[in-house]
């Protein structure tokens, strides 16, 4: 099983990364000047650490329902910081995409980043499973998803 999601993260995130730096021929001289500057080491090209900034700056954080319309408006206010951030990583990466093409590739970003989450726990499971009977209880927790264990 950790194997499987190994090879679904590994295809995931080179899904990400060829489509975030693929410029098409129709965006002329720009797009070929825009190559250019990256061939140079002058723009950024993805790699999987610009990936978990992308899945970052993208994600949500609700405090829950306390707080009132106040805490909703700060939210909002956060929300949309946090996709613009998103959004302005993905321009510095590549200025060429669509707004279709960029919702896409966000999530496909939450999507690898579950995928990594998974692999991660999978293997701690596996190093438990193998530990021997006293670590029962951990592995229980681990299995259950419970923070702060491992």
């Amino acid at each position: 099983m950790q194997a499987t999601t190994r090879a679904n993260r590994d295809a995931v995130e080179l899904y990400i990364v060829r489509h975030t730096s693929y410029i098409p021929d129709s965006a002329g001289c720009h797009g070929a000047a825009f190559r250019l500057l990256r061939l140079s080491g002058v723009t950024p090209t993805a790699g999987p650490l610009d990936l978990l900034g992308l899945g970052a700056s993208g994600s949500s954080n609700s405090g829950g329902a306390a707080g009132g319309a106040h805490t909703h408006a700060l939210d909002q206010q956060q929300q949309r910081a946090r996709l613009y951030a998103h959004l302005l990583q993905l321009d510095q990466l590549n200025p060429f995409l669509s707004q279709a093409a960029r919702e896409h590739l966000r999530g496909a970003v939450l999507l690898w980043l579950q995928l990594c989450v998974l692999e991660d726990r999978l293997g701690r499971l596996e190093e438990l499973a193998g530990a021997g009977p006293e670590y029962t209880d951990t592995l229980i927790k681990v299995r259950g998803g419970r923070r702060g264990v491992c």
